[in-house]
């Protein structure tokens, strides 16, 4: 069975809270059928091991970018989770994000059990541009981030069904 995923529209001061200066938010939701999966734990499912699909857009990405100066993914290490730096923890959600010369981003993955066995697993992407280079950018990459992103939240069900 397909794994749900469904979008939301995320608040102004939402995005704002998460980043100040923001020019693109969006958010997607699933649920899952375990209760007691920790944030670092479910942005690991998501973002460590996308799709070959995912990978090589991924792997373009960075030789396409690669002639501007613009940073591609972190080394794995305690405090990069999928190639993004974490920069904030709360018990029900992890914060991943990244500021660059041409745009600044946030992820926030966040975990809340619903009391019936399963949980809500959501995933906000918030972006805000630095220059020209940034909203060309994220002119570029908005439509694959909206197969992309779902894609990816998807593989938290997944998971959790193999464990």
């Amino acid at each position: 069975m397909a794994t749900q995923v469904y979008p939301f529209a995320v608040a102004g001061e939402v995005a704002a809270s998460m980043l100040p200066n923001w020019d693109f938010a969006d958010g997607y939701t699933t649920t899952i059928p375990e209760t007691n999966l920790a944030p670092r734990d479910a942005a690991r499912r998501i973002l460590e091991r996308p799709p070959a699909w995912i990978e090589a857009l991924l792997g373009l990405r960075n030789l396409l970018v690669a002639p501007f100066g613009l940073k591609g993914r972190s080394r794995h290490d305690e405090n990069v989770i999928g190639g993004f730096p974490v920069i904030g923890r709360s018990p029900g959600g992890i914060v991943l994000g990244l500021d660059d010369k041409h745009l600044n981003f946030r992820i926030s993955i966040t975990v809340r059990p619903t009391g019936d066995g399963s949980s809500v697993v959501a995933m906000l992407s918030v972006v805000g541009t630095n220059n020209l280079l940034g909203r060309a950018y994220l002119a570029f990459v908005t439509p694959f981030h909206r197969v992309i992103v779902p894609a990816m939240l998807a593989r938290v069900s997944l998971a959790s069904m193999v464990n």
